[in-house]
C-alpha cells in the first residue's frame, strides 16, 4: 500500500512530496473507498507531469477529507510519527537522530524547527561512536526521552500513522 493521505499532505506542506509517485497513492486511496473527480483524475496520471500533479493534489486531498497542514503542523506531525516509530520498536535511536538531523538540514527556515526536539537531536547527532561527549547509551536515552516528551505534549496537528 502507498502512503496515507495524511502523510502525503504533510510531505506536500514541507515541499518534500514525491509528486511522481502521488498518482499511485491516489489510486490506493480510490481502492480504499475514497472518491472524487479530482482524485480520479490524479489517479489516472502516470507521474510524468509533476506540475499538473502538484496542481491537482490539494483538491484531491480535500476530496478525501485531508487538509494541507501548515509547515509548523507538518513538522510536528512528521516528528511525532518518527518518535512513535521509535517507541514502537520500528526504528532505533540512531535512526531517529540521523533522520531528524537530515530533516533539520532541509527545513532550517521553519520557526517550528527551532522550538522543538529537532534542534537538540540535530546538534547531538555527531556524538554517536565518538570518544567525546556522551556515550551511545546516554545519547540513546536522551533521544528516547525527547521523543517521549514530544508525544506527551498536545499535538499541533493530527497524528500521522507511524507506518506511513
Amino acid at each position: 500500500m502507498g502512503k496515507s493521505p495524511d502523510l502525503v499532505a504533510v510531505e506536500y506542506a514541507l515541499g518534500s512530496a514525491d509528486v511522481e509517485r502521488v498518482p499511485w497513492c491516489a489510486a490506493d486511496w480510490l481502492a480504499d473507498g475514497h472518491d472524487g473527480p479530482t482524485l480520479r483524475e490524479l489517479a489516472g496520471l502516470d507521474g510524468t507531469n509533476p506540475p499538473l500533479i502538484g496542481e491537482l493534489l490539494p483538491a484531491a486531498l480535500a476530496e478525501v477529507g485531508v487538509p494541507i497542514p501548515s509547515a509548523a503542523e507538518a513538522s510536528d506531525a512528521w516528528f511525532a510519527a518518527l518518535a512513535q516509530r521509535l517507541l514502537d520498536g520500528a526504528v532505533d535511536e540512531r535512526t531517529v537522530s540521523e533522520q531528524t538531523s537530515a530533516f533539520v538540514s532541509w527545513q532550517l527556515d521553519l520557526e517550528e524547527v527551532w522550538r522543538s526536539p529537532f534542534i537538540d537531536l540535530h546538534l547531538l547527532a555527531d556524538e554517536w561512536d565518538q570518544g567525546w561527549g556522551r556515550g551511545n547509551q546516554e545519547f540513546a536515552a536522551t533521544v528516547r526521552r525527547l521523543c517521549r516528551d514530544h508525544l506527551l505534549r498536545p499535538p499541533t496537528a493530527p497524528r500521522l500513522d507511524p507506518a506511513g
